[in-house]
């Protein structure tokens, strides 16, 4: 699905990622972990055309994305939530929706599923964006991400921020999304929600890939999460 091969980013003079390699299988759920600042945002931001890398190749379903411009990425399959959420909060629940079914207006994903799928953004349906709990934002960002009818949906931090019970109804829905076939690239701190959802896991360390493997045994081995990812 997604073959991330050694990309080098940088911001400016200053190089950010060095050579990071990642692979995302037909309906699997990735996690890419790592403290704060270690690359993760960068990582995504660099297969979406966002931060394009300067080294290195990216290529989704066998296709290149290295001159692919992100406008184009829903096109191809791949749908973005970023941890800022970019909801429209001026706009209501249902116009936020909306607007991104126009863009993709054919598919599996309607606005009458995602209802289906995150019964509080019906409930909430003629409420401003801006008036929504964080957790109510991030099911609104994600929403409005499935109405493009993503075959990759790259999520950051979806949990960041939000009440437990909040982040243990979307692990939920995320883990249900990745039963149901879709394959789904995440950046989490969170290791708890990160274990639960994913099936492998990569974690970064100043810009590089320190670790690989199935997300049990990360849940494994102490000396692993000790060095790379306590605080």
């Amino acid at each position: 699905m997604l073959d991330v091969q050694n990309i080098h980013t940088y911001y400016g003079l200053s190089h950010v990622l060095f050579g990071v390699s990642l692979v995302v299988k037909e309906g699997e759920a990735v996690a890419l972990l790592g403290r704060n600042g270690v690359g993760k945002t960068t990582t995504l931001t660099s297969i979406i055309g966002l931060t394009p890398p300067r080294q290195g190749h990216i290529l989704f379903r066998r296709q290149s994305l290295n001159k692919v411009p992100t406008r184009r990425m829903v096109d191809l399959g791949i749908c973005f939530v970023p941890d800022s959420r970019r909801i429209f909060p001026d706009l209501t629940v249902r116009e936020n929706l909306e607007v991104a079914q126009g863009a993709r207006s054919k598919g599996e994903w309607t606005l009458k599923r995602v209802y289906a799928w995150f019964p509080v953004l019906e409930k909430y349906a003629k409420r401003r964006g801006g008036n929504l709990s964080g957790g109510e934002q991030q099911m609104l960002a994600i929403g409005r991400a499935l109405l493009g009818n993503p075959k990759l949906l790259i999520l950051d931090e979806p949990t960041e921020g939000l009440a437990p019970l909040v982040v243990k109804e979307l692990e939920d829905q995320i883990f249900k999304l990745k039963r149901e076939g879709m394959s789904i690239l995440l950046a989490e701190q969170n290791l708890k929600s990160a274990l639960k959802i994913a099936d492998r896991c990569y974690i970064l360390e100043k810009g590089q890939v320190r670790y690989e493997g199935p997300a049990a045994n990360l849940q494994e081995n102490d000396d692993i999460r000790a060095k790379y990812l306590l605080v």
